[in-house]
Protein backbone atom coordinates (compact mmCIF):
# COMPACT_ATOMS: atom_id res chain seq x y z
CA UNK A 1 0.00 0.00 0.00
CA UNK A 2 1.53 3.59 -1.10
CA UNK A 3 0.31 6.74 1.36
CA UNK A 4 1.51 9.81 0.06
CA UNK A 5 0.70 12.84 1.93
CA UNK A 6 2.26 16.26 0.70
CA UNK A 7 5.52 15.11 0.26
CA UNK A 8 5.96 12.66 2.21
CA UNK A 9 5.27 8.85 1.25
CA UNK A 10 5.51 5.75 2.80
CA UNK A 11 5.06 2.25 1.35
CA UNK A 12 2.88 -0.51 4.03
CA UNK A 13 2.23 -3.82 3.91
CA UNK A 14 -1.07 -4.97 4.98
CA UNK A 15 -1.33 -8.64 6.64
CA UNK A 16 -4.25 -10.12 7.86
CA UNK A 17 -5.38 -13.03 10.16
CA UNK A 18 -5.50 -16.41 8.18
CA UNK A 19 -9.26 -16.12 9.47
CA UNK A 20 -9.74 -12.66 8.39
CA UNK A 21 -8.31 -13.67 4.92
CA UNK A 22 -10.22 -17.05 4.77
CA UNK A 23 -13.45 -15.28 5.30
CA UNK A 24 -13.01 -12.66 2.55
CA UNK A 25 -12.50 -15.49 0.02
CA UNK A 26 -14.25 -15.08 -3.29
CA UNK A 27 -12.75 -16.80 -6.13
CA UNK A 28 -10.64 -19.97 -7.03
CA UNK A 29 -9.91 -23.06 -5.36
CA UNK A 30 -9.13 -22.04 -2.13
CA UNK A 31 -13.45 -20.70 -1.51
CA UNK A 32 -14.60 -23.74 -3.22
CA UNK A 33 -12.84 -25.69 -0.44
CA UNK A 34 -13.97 -23.09 2.06
CA UNK A 35 -17.45 -23.33 0.71
CA UNK A 36 -17.77 -27.40 0.94
CA UNK A 37 -16.45 -27.21 4.35
CA UNK A 38 -19.22 -24.79 5.34
CA UNK A 39 -21.97 -27.14 3.38
CA UNK A 40 -20.65 -30.33 5.02
CA UNK A 41 -20.94 -28.75 8.61
CA UNK A 42 -23.16 -25.67 8.39
CA UNK A 43 -20.90 -23.21 10.40
CA UNK A 44 -18.81 -20.41 8.77
CA UNK A 45 -16.30 -20.50 11.56
CA UNK A 46 -15.78 -24.15 12.08
CA UNK A 47 -15.39 -24.23 8.22
CA UNK A 48 -12.39 -21.39 8.57
CA UNK A 49 -10.95 -23.01 11.37
CA UNK A 50 -11.01 -26.32 9.39
CA UNK A 51 -9.70 -24.55 6.34
CA UNK A 52 -6.62 -22.81 8.17
CA UNK A 53 -5.51 -25.52 10.13
CA UNK A 54 -5.48 -27.95 7.19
Amino acid sequence: MFIKIGKESNIFRLEVPKQVYAAYLTEGKENEILMNLFEKHKSMEKAIDIFINS
